[in-house]
């Protein structure tokens, strides 16, 4: 497999990155998705991260259906080159929009089938096929695809990154 360097407006990558869906790492688990020492983990890991984050009355949360973890603003900034952040809020889409310092990586969506992060990548729904390109976020293939059809997609370089709850399953086919 060959391994090309990408550069897309501030992002410098070897491809294909895999993003850590919600920090997890070996599969779905709604008591660690979005937790920030789970969060830490997989980036300690060297993975990125996917968050799903609220911006409610002043605060910052991390939670997929609803406000669950607390966190502040520090968190963010500090881990910002490795985070995907998916806002959940409408809020937390204008808050960090008005925070030029930073340069963050975030997005808003709902069913859309593909939106434009901050970083000008396209971030699809749930591995559409007609998304496919050196752009595009596959997210969640195993959703859409058998996982021949991915590991084959993964060595393929035939997306900018992988979201996925199995990290882990993907680094081993990339390695």
């Amino acid at each position: 497999m060959g391994i090309g360097l990408l550069i897309v407006k501030g992002l410098t990558s070897l491809s294909s990155i895999i993003i850590a869906h919600r920090g997890l790492l070996d599969g779905p688990d709604e008591i660690l998705q979005n937790h920030p020492d789970q969060v830490k983990k997989a980036i300690g890991l060297g993975f990125q991260v996917e968050v799903d984050v609220w911006y409610i009355d002043g605060n910052w949360f991390l939670g997929h259906d609803g406000p669950g973890h607390s966190i502040d603003w520090k968190f963010l900034i500090d881990h910002s080159s490795m985070l995907w952040i998916h806002c959940k809020n409408l809020e937390a889409f204008f808050k960090l929009k008005t925070d030029i310092t930073h340069q963050l990586n975030y997005f808003y969506h709902d069913s859309d089938a593909v939106v434009f992060t901050s970083k000008q990548l396209v971030w699809t729904y749930f591995g559409k096929p007609e998304t496919t390109s050196t752009a595009s976020i596959c997210v969640m293939p195993e959703m859409t695809y058998t996982w021949d059809k991915i590991e084959q997609m993964a060595k393929d370089n035939l997306w900018y990154a992988f979201c996925t709850d199995w990290p882990r399953k993907f680094k081993e086919w990339l390695a």
